[in-house]
């Protein structure tokens, strides 16, 4: 059965860390036309594709599932390189048409990837023009989610555009 076009993809990623626990992250990004077969198909799952990618290249933990279009379950494996689920990397970004906000977090966070910034008042604030793993980060983000409260006609069409910048990182702990 084919899916409606125009609509939101769910994703999802959740991976291991050292003590066996797991974290999740996940969003929405624009969902593949149409059939089986939607025109968008190979560009979509290329750009999620791009984006575990870099992911993987800021994180300690395994991965468990991740899921966009079908799901992929991963082998079970157990990092031994001290992966934390609650070091996290805090993703604060905004409709670009809208201005309204949003965020997530990524989990297992590899604290020697970020640079923090210098002389501001928040302490755990991310530098976003480096290294390369974290601009990496941001163009593949940018690239693949989407804002997900743009209204859709069902046939692709937004309101606005739901295109999303990236406008801060923050390290953050548990319960933050």
């Amino acid at each position: 059965m084919g899916r409606q076009a125009g609509f939101y993809g769910d994703w999802l990623m959740s991976f291991r860390d050292a003590g066996n626990e797991i974290g999740t992250m996940q969003g929405v990004a624009t969902a593949i036309d149409g059939d089986d077969n939607g025109s968008n198909l190979g560009t979509q799952t290329g750009k999620f594709a791009a984006f575990q990618a870099a992911v993987a290249a800021v994180i300690l933990g395994a991965p468990v599932k991740r899921s966009y279009y079908v799901t992929q379950d991963v082998i079970n494996t157990l990092p031994v390189n001290g992966a934390t689920r609650e070091l996290k990397l805090m993703v604060l970004y905004q409709c670009i048409a809208t201005g309204k906000r949003y965020s997530l977090t990524i989990p297992t966070l590899d604290s020697s990837i970020p640079v923090y910034v210098d002389n501001v008042s928040v302490k755990d604030a991310v530098r976003t023009d480096t290294p390369a793993a974290i601009t990496g980060l941001i163009t593949a983000f940018e690239s693949f989610v989407v804002a997900p409260d743009i209204p859709s006609n069902g046939e692709g069409v937004y309101a606005v555009s739901p295109t999303v910048e990236v406008i801060g990182l923050r390290v953050v702990g548990r319960n933050t």
